[in-house]
């Protein structure tokens, strides 16, 4: 829940006013047509969030889905039980069934967060450029990206987002200048065991 509510707050405070970056198209493209169509609606995570006061990670695990409406709702089920749900309305948080807070999609950021989350779980390109200078390699069986925010306002919190795939994306690291870090597993559903 600490964690969930801690990598909000974060992208919640530092995104305002993003200007566009350009990415190299061939390189989007290229990974566009190596990731399967639905690459990724939902799945299970683990994550970790590395914080510089605690010699240990703090460990979440738990599921996702993003409807075809584009609400994504994040789930933590390990070791507390907490739901994210980034809808066109915003952001609310339930825990043990109840609402534990929410902010409106008129509150500066919120928008912005539930469109980038959306954006990485779909590989939605031109949306993450509106946000991230988007850098990166492809390989034979494996890709990688590092977005650096485009923007003041944003890079205030943030240094990088790598992301790493192959068919699907698989690995989303983001680096903040306190010194913290997330680390989050993503192992999409139904995925045949060569992907």
């Amino acid at each position: 829940m600490k964690v969930a509510s801690s990598i909000c707050a974060v992208l919640l405070t530092a995104i305002c006013w993003l200007q566009p970056a350009h990415a190299d198209k061939p390189l989007l493209d290229g990974i566009s047509k190596r990731l399967q169509p639905s690459s990724p609606q939902s799945g299970t995570f683990e994550q970790r969030k590395f914080l510089q006061i605690l010699p240990l990670p703090l460990a979440s695990e738990g599921t996702f889905a993003l409807s075809e409406e584009g609400e994504l709702v994040w789930t933590v089920t390990a070791p507390v039980h907490s739901q994210l749900t980034f809808g066109k309305e915003g952001i609310t948080q339930m825990v043990d069934g109840k609402e534990s807070w929410s902010v409106g999609a008129d509150q500066a950021g919120a928008s912005s967060l539930g469109n980038i989350m959306r954006a990485l779980l779909s590989a939605d390109w031109s949306v993450l450029q509106e946000y991230f200078h988007i850098r990166g390699e492809l390989n034979q069986d494996s890709w990688k990206l590092g977005l650096t925010p485009a923007e003041s306002g944003l890079s205030a919190a943030i240094v990088r987002v790598d992301l790493q795939g192959n068919h699907y994306l698989r690995q989303i690291q983001l680096l903040e200048h306190n010194g913290d870090r997330t680390e989050i597993s993503l192992t999409p559903a139904a995925v045949p065991l060569d992907q």
